[in-house]
């Protein structure tokens, strides 16, 4: 199963979970667009950002391959931050184990995961520093 986790930009926190999707069939951008997390941005006139996996959807999306270097560098940045959550979040194995019980028992343990990783955020577990924090 894939899952789609956002994070605040300010603070590293989990803000968004999709639903689980089989994996293989569904790239990133896919998920965002079926999720309905590129629907929400649209709709509240916001952008998000996100990695190179994310690329063909500019109007809700800036991806590090855009703008001069120093914002490039910026964008980076803040994508390491995410991928630092993603850490913490298959540091519980949840992701890599083969799961032996039902589909949609699934997520509710990766959410439990989640909860817990952003437990540990917010308790001070460190995430990786944005230049200029």
């Amino acid at each position: 199963m894939r899952y789609e986790v956002s994070t605040a930009v300010a603070t590293g926190y989990i803000v968004w979970i999709s639903r689980g999707y089989p994996a293989g069939a569904n790239p990133d951008i896919t998920i965002f667009c079926k999720s309905g997390l590129k629907q929400l941005l649209k709709e509240a006139n916001k952008k998000s950002i996100a990695d190179l996996g994310y690329c063909g959807e500019p109007t809700v999306l800036n991806t590090p391959d855009v703008g001069d270097e120093q914002y490039q560098e910026e964008m980076k940045q803040i994508c390491a931050r995410h991928k630092t959550v993603n850490k913490h979040l298959k540091n519980w194995g949840a992701m890599k184990n083969q799961f032996c019980h039902a589909a949609n028992f699934h997520q509710v343990c990766f959410e439990a995961v989640a909860v817990l990783t952003q437990i540990l955020t917010q308790s001070g577990e460190p995430l990786y520093q944005v230049l200029g924090e």
